[in-house]
């Protein structure tokens, strides 16, 4: 999920092999960008027929430029290689990425994601409102 590509041509390349592609162009110590990659995690293993990637800005910068990314996170779109007007930046809900995959039709409804197994991992589950779960 994770590459790093030498030239822009070497990107072009890789999007023409793939039908539907997802780019998100990330920094590290970024927080709009570690919120965002559980989410994308998920999607990710949720729509295999989708090729989802990560780009690390500050190493791929010739292609950042190309695409004309100037922030992190970035979220482009392909499909068959071209790209597509739609681009998410910024501070991206879980609600705008699937909003973004149904309107290019990436995905077909709002209800076929809920059929789909996305699986949310937490660190800690607080089940009830009683004074023992508001006091955890």
């Amino acid at each position: 999920m994770l590459k790093s590509f030498k030239s822009s041509e070497d990107f072009a390349s890789f999007a023409n092999e793939n039908h539907l592609l997802v780019v998100d162009f990330f920094s590290t110590d970024c927080p709009p960008c570690e919120k965002l990659a559980p989410i994308y995690e998920r999607y990710a293993s949720a729509y295999p027929e989708i090729k989802f990637i990560k780009l690390f800005r500050q190493e791929n910068r010739e292609l950042a430029t190309f695409l004309n990314v100037n922030s992190s996170p970035t979220v482009l779109f392909f499909k068959n290689g071209r790209l597509l007007d739609k681009r998410l930046s910024g501070e991206i809900s879980e609600g705008d990425f699937k909003q973004a995959l149904i309107s290019l039709d990436f995905i077909k409804t709002s209800s076929e994601i809920s059929e789909k197994n996305i699986v949310e991992t937490r660190d800690l589950l607080i089940i009830g409102s009683g004074p023992a779960g508001l006091s955890a």
